[in-house]
């Protein structure tokens, strides 16, 4: 794993101001991009490298600066969280957005075609042969949708722009996804 030895190291050394260091280097990869996408990509790698039992083990002697980093992680974690749901899906979850998007395009044409993606993207193998499918496809579908390509009648850039000013306005106003996406 990525961080497990800088995760590792904050419960391992004594020295409080390299704790310090640490935790503030983290909230610095953590906050800097833009992209909520990759920022929670950013933490779920230091949710499997064990930073939320760290948080907890150092939060119990914690003061001062540490606790302002310990803090800053959690509020920030808790503010992508809020962002990342919207109209109570998480969707960063893949379960979740696999049935939102059952759940959208049931009793129409494209139910089926979501169907046959969906049985095709099971045979991809659960190998790092397989994690290079998955990010290409990612890729694909990620461009596809920046581009401005055109499905019928639909604007995929607008669609995407308009998902992303939503979630901008959210992020400024701290308002609810919920709200916001009845806007």
């Amino acid at each position: 794993m990525k961080y497990q030895k800088l995760v590792k190291s904050l419960t391992t050394t004594e020295n409080v101001t390299y704790k310090v260091n640490a935790m503030s280097f983290i909230n610095s990869l953590i906050t800097s991009p833009n992209e909520i996408e990759i920022r929670a990509s950013l933490r779920r790698e230091l949710e499997a490298a064990g930073i939320q039992a760290a948080i907890e083990t150092l939060s119990i002697d914690a003061d001062g600066d540490l606790t302002t980093q310990l803090d800053l992680y959690v509020d920030e974690a808790a503010k992508d969280q809020k962002m990342i749901e919207m109209e109570g899906i998480n969707l960063i979850d893949p379960s979740a957005v696999a049935h939102l998007l059952a759940d959208q395009t049931i009793g129409t044409s494209a139910y089926q075609d979501l169907t046959t993606i969906v049985q095709a993207l099971t045979l991809i193998p659960p190998t790092a042969e397989g994690a290079k499918v998955w990010n290409v496809i990612g890729k694909i579908v990620t461009e596809s949708v920046k581009a401005g390509s055109k499905v019928g009648d639909i604007d995929l850039a607008s669609v995407r722009n308009t998902f992303a000013s939503r979630m901008e306005q959210q992020k400024e106003n701290s308002n609810s996804p919920e709200e916001i996406m009845r806007r």
